[in-house]
Formats: structure tokens, sequence, C-alpha cells
């Protein structure tokens, strides 16, 4: 997060342009100079684009890519979606979601085989290294500034933010050929992570096809959700915990019909996607912790129960870890220069050739990640063990094993901190739970030596504690809670184990939360999106403390048209304040930009010609007898005040709950300032 000193501007009084700068115009300033793009360019809410517009984002309900919508204001001119188009659009995400993560996986796998010499070890190396580039090349040459899951880009545009250009078809294309080379570079990173992504921007690309209700930016913001919704139950096989996952750490606004939405695109990516994967590494993975869950027909004992805690406090130390040591790549490549040409390349051969070389002193590391959690759910009862921790079907116990497993989950976890987010596309859910998985079992062997020792007559199953230190990894890192719980159901359908998850699930959110916030929302400050978190926050400081308060205003004096045409198409800002003088700030209400540019360039070429005077106040252009043109319709008088003494968590709630992108401070009626 950028710290952002407070700078004022004088008023706009009469027509005449200030060229001073607010807040807004300090945060856009800031996040371009560190994120140089054509793709987006940050602000904060409520602020227009520079220079002149496209016809197509004019005819699109003057939404900026600079700016944030209005949630009160989308939902006042929604158009009610018909039922079959919603029904169409659903299905179309939702099948193109499967086949997408279907594509993904096995065009990963050809181009493994197609590439890599299982007897020639430095062709390998070469391999990983040039698989690396070509996937870092292809995502800078789509223009995209950013890499990674897309996560933190996806929950800041279903905060309300306008990113038209992060869910392009370039994009989609980009990320779906770049995550296929990724995969097979054999870095420490997933499809599964980032295909919620790709399911945002086919929703998106289906939104622009469909009908004239689909440009409205609430309603692509439902399909949006229910596309996140398709992603995770593709990625985990759980369709209710997708829909759970995007309620709970995607969505913003989810109303009931968003729930229906949600609900209806998880089951057609489910489906579509059923037949296609039943031989991948991660479905083998999903099985064997389905075959482990059948295995527990009772509650865990009080032994169990200790270490999932233990588990639970590991894996939000672990998770933490992962989010600041992350971070502090993140910023070390943007501070020195590390972003961009022939550095970027070399750091991304850098690390491919660090994941490649300390993985071949890992089994575990070294073959599929699907295989690898097939090995460590694995119940040596009920089924093979592709890796070596069951003999004749008993469960291995070793000391060197134990050491071997916990040595293994330290070093995905230092793979993961390093890869994630360095040019590469890819997610962090599969490497979460290798790390966790192996911590995890590696505390089952322990627990069996504790029980040994004791004589406590406990029965370790360690295939359960690699599910419990995965899944309390997983929280750790992105923090989320029932909808996990709901995930590891799904795949598990052991309603024994739920109570364990929950706990451990819990205990590394409380863990996690003591030292940082999750992943997705470390990235969307670090990158400066205007997102608000929506968990509950105590402030110390009033909304006076934090307003910005000299404004660029509008008064309700006569203007002429040339002049307010010009100030439209120079000002930064996403509208003005209406006030009745200089000397008396009396609040009328709120004029956008977008409103007020469109009015102006409509008005008939005579009239332009005439530059006749408008007024924004009715009685003025009355009394004119038709001298002055009326455009007091242009004026929102229903524009959010507080007072200067709220307090600051309220202001908070105020955002979130109503979803707007400005307030105005108001004092006895008069303005005082503004927060956005």
């Amino acid at each position: 997060a950028f710290r952002i000193p407070r700078q004022t501007s004088s008023f706009f009084y009469g027509g005449i342009p200030s060229r001073g700068s607010s807040l807004e115009t300090m945060r856009m300033g800031a996040v371009q100079s560190l994120r140089a793009s054509r793709i987006v360019a940050v602000t904060s809410s409520g602020k227009a684009s520079e220079g002149d517009a496209s016809a197509a984002a004019q005819r699109r309900l003057q939404i900026s890519p600079l700016s944030s919508i209005s949630w009160p204001s989308e939902l006042r001119k929604r158009v009610r979606m018909s039922r079959w188009d919603r029904a169409l659009m659903l299905v179309l995400i939702g099948t193109l979601t499967g086949f997408t993560r279907s594509f993904l996986v096995f065009d990963t796998v050809w181009i493994q085989r197609g590439l890599y010499d299982e007897s020639n070890e430095w062709w390998n190396l070469g391999t990983s290294i040039f698989t690396a580039l070509a996937a870092s090349a292809v995502v800078s040459k789509s223009g995209c500034s950013w890499s990674g899951s897309g996560l933190p880009e996806v929950k800041t545009i279903l905060g309300g933010f306008v990113m038209d250009d992060v869910l392009s078809f370039g994009v989609l294309l980009s990320r779906m050929l770049g995550l296929a080379i990724a995969q097979a570079s054999q870095l420490m990173l997933d499809v599964q992570g980032a295909v919620i992504h790709v399911a945002a921007c086919w929703a998106d690309l289906c939104s622009r096809c469909g009908s004239k209700s689909f440009s409205n930016e609430a309603n692509r913001r439902a399909l949006i959700s229910a596309a996140c919704a398709a992603g995770v139950s593709v990625a985990f096989g759980a369709p209710l915990g997708g829909v759970l996952w995007s309620y709970e750490q995607m969505s913003s606004k989810f109303t009931q019909q968003t729930l229906i939405m949600a609900f209806m695109a998880s089951i057609i990516a489910k489906l579509a996607l059923q037949d296609l994967e039943s031989g991948t590494g991660s479905q083998q993975a999903f099985r064997a912790m389905k075959l482990e869950g059948s295995a527990a027909r009772h509650l865990p004992g009080a032994l169990h129960f200790v270490f999932f805690a233990l588990l639970g406090v590991l894996g939000g130390l672990l998770g933490a870890g992962f989010v600041y040591g992350n971070l502090q790549v993140s910023r070390q490549r943007a501070r020195w220069g590390w972003t961009t040409g022939w550095k970027a390349a070399a750091l991304v051969a850098a690390v491919a050739a660090v994941n490649f070389v300390v993985a071949r002193r890992s089994h575990l590391l070294e073959i599929n990640e699907g295989l690898a959690l097939q090995g460590l759910f694995t119940n040596c009862e009920v089924a093979s063990d592709p890796i070596g921790y069951c003999q004749d079907g008993e469960i291995v116990w070793s000391a060197d094993l134990m050491r071997t497993l916990f040595i293994s989950g330290l070093l995905s976890w230092l793979l993961m901190t390093i890869t994630y987010d360095i040019g590469i596309p890819g997610g962090y859910f599969f490497p979460s739970l290798l790390v966790g998985a192996c911590c995890g079992r590696g505390s089952g062997l322990l627990a069996e030596w504790v029980n040994s020792q004791f004589d406590l007559g406990a029965t370790i199953q360690p295939g359960i504690f690699a599910m419990v230190g995965a899944v309390a990894t997983l929280a750790g890192v992105c923090r989320v809670h029932i909808s996990l719980v709901v995930v590891m159901f799904e795949l598990t359908g052991a309603l024994q184990l739920v109570v364990p998850f929950m706990v451990a699930i819990m205990i590394a959110n409380w863990t996690g939360n003591a030292f940082t916030c999750s992943i997705d929302d470390c990235h969307i400050r670090r990158r400066g999106y205007p997102h608000l978190c929506g968990c509950d926050r105590v402030f110390k400081s009033r909304a006076c403390d934090i307003m910005d308060e000299e404004l660029v205003c509008l008064t309700c004096g006569a203007a002429r048209v040339s002049e307010l045409l010009d100030l439209v198409r120079q000002t930064p800002y996403g509208g003005f304040p209406l006030i009745q003088s200089p000397e008396k700030r009396t609040l009328f209400g709120y004029i956008a930009t977008a409103v007020l540019r469109s009015h102006l360039e409509g008005l008939p070429s005579r009239v332009l010609a005439q530059n006749p005077l408008v007024s924004f106040d009715r009685d003025v252009a009355k009394e004119s007898g038709g001298r002055i043109l009326d455009f007091s319709p242009l004026v929102d008088p229903t524009v959010i005040q507080i007072v200067p003494q709220t307090r600051l968590e309220q202001v908070h709630q105020i955002f979130l709950g109503l979803g707007l992108n400005l307030v105005l401070v108001c004092s006895f009626g008069e303005l005082v300032g503004m927060i956005t």
C-alpha cells in the first residue's frame, strides 16, 4: 500500500479550470510509476480516464477504464436478464471453463512427453529453463505487467473497479498458452489456482457477446462471480465448495440471483470435466482422498486433535511466511528493475534452474504434484502407493522417512515462495497442498512414535494427517474458512473428518492473521488496487482526518458551454460537487463527468456554435427566459453525505455495504470535503 500525503487543490469557480491535484491524481501517478503498462493504470475510485474516450467505451454506459462503478447506480440502471439468456450464458461459461481445464492438463502432458528425455539431465535442465522463458515471454508480449494466479485482479473487479483489459480475449489466450507452457517447465506452480482467472475471462467475453442486459456492470459482475465458482469447481472437483468459495473469498456483492447462477455454472463445469480428466494426477490425488476418507469410520481421538491443532499452527506459520517472503521477492524485483527486459528473463531462468536442481534432490518434488499428493494421502489398506510409503499393504514407519517428509515440505515451501508471481502464470493451490501434506504425513509418523512410546492405544492414519496438514497450509495462504471445509468434505466424503478440518482451518487462519493478511489481499495492496476488505476493522480516526478538504467544484452560477466542454475533456476527475457559490458552499448535489460530457457533446451543432450560457440551478435558468440552458437534470441530489465527526469504521461500512465510490462530507449543509 502506498502512503500518499494529503494534497489539496483549489476550487473551480465560474467555469475556470484549475491545475490543482488531489489525492486521486497522486495515487494514479504512484501506481503508474510502479506498474507502467498499457493494460491498466490504477487510480482510486471515481476517477475518469484522461484524454478522449473511445466510442466503444462511451457506448458502454460511459464507464472509464480508470474508474470504479457505483453499485446503487448500476443496480438502478440494470436491465433484467431473461431466464433463457442467463441459462445460455451459464452453460457456455461452465462448459468453456471445464474444457479449458482439460485442455491445460492434456496439453501440458503432451508438451512434457515431447520435450523431456529421462536419460539426459542437462537436456532436461535446458528444456525447463526454455519453457519457463517461453511462458514469461507469452505473458509479457500480451501486455500484462502482472502474473501469478490473476486472483487479485479478479477480486478487485468484483469489488467494483473497472479493469476491462485484464479480462480481454488477448489476455485469455495468453494465459491459456502461458499456463500450459509454465506447467511443462515443472515449476512449483499449478493450473488450478489460475483457472479461476481464465473462467472470469470467459465470463467477460460471453457477456460482451450476449444481449444488452449483460452490458450492465452489475450483471457482468454477477456472471464473473458465477465463473469464479465454476473455476473452483473444476480446480478441486467440488461444485458446492466452488459456490461458497466465490461467495466467501471473491465476491463483494453476492445476491440470491448470483448464488443461483454460481450454483448452475459450477455444476455445468463439473459435468463438462467429469469424463475428460479421469487419469490425471490431480484426479488420482482426489481419489486417494476419497479412499482415505471412506476408511475413517470414527471421530479421531484426543491425540489426533492435539496434532491437528499443531498442524493448524504450522499451516498458519507456513502460510504467513509464504505471504511475507513472496511479497519481499516481489518488492525487490520492482526495486531493482527485474520486472522487464533481460533482467526479468535472467530472473526467470535462474528460478527455473533452482526449481529443477532442488526438485532432483527429492523424489516428491521430482514427480507430478498430483501423484505426490496421491502418495501422501494414500491409505495402504485400500489403495496402491506410487511413491513407496507402503510396503506389503502396511504403512512404512521410520525416522528417516519422517525427516525426509519435513525436508521435502520445507523445500517445496521455499520453491513456492520464490516462484509465485515472478512473471510466470500459475497458482498456489496445489503447491500449498503439497507443502502441508508433507508436513502433515511427517506429523502422522511423529504421532505414531508418541503413541508407541506412551502406549496410548490410538490408531494413527498418516493419510488423514496429510490431508489436515494440506488444508491447514492452504488456509494459511489464502485465509478461507467455510468454503475450504466444504471442498475437503466433497473430496473425502467423510463426515467424521469435518471437525478436524474445521479445527485446523480455524487455527491456521488465526495464526496467519496474527502476522499478515492473505496472499491475494497483500498483492492487492502492493499493486495499489482500490479494494475494500470485508473484514471488521477498528479505526481511531474520523472522516475529517482523511477527507480531501479542498476540491474542484462547480457552482450554480452561469457558465459557457465551451468552458464546460474544455473542463470535462481535460479534467482527470470523475465528477464535481455542485455548490451555491465560492462564498457559500451549500451543497446541491454531484455531477458525474461522463454524464456531463455526454450531454454537452450531444447538443446540436447550432447550439454549440452559439455557445450559450448554462446553469445547474433550475430557478436561474427559468428566470432567464430561455437565454440560459437548464442543466439541473444532470445533478444527482441523492449523493451520500456524512458529517466530519463520523467515525472511520462507519465510513468503511458505508462504502462496503452500499458499494459507493465516493461520499461528500458536509457540516451544517455546507461542503467541507470528500472521501473516495
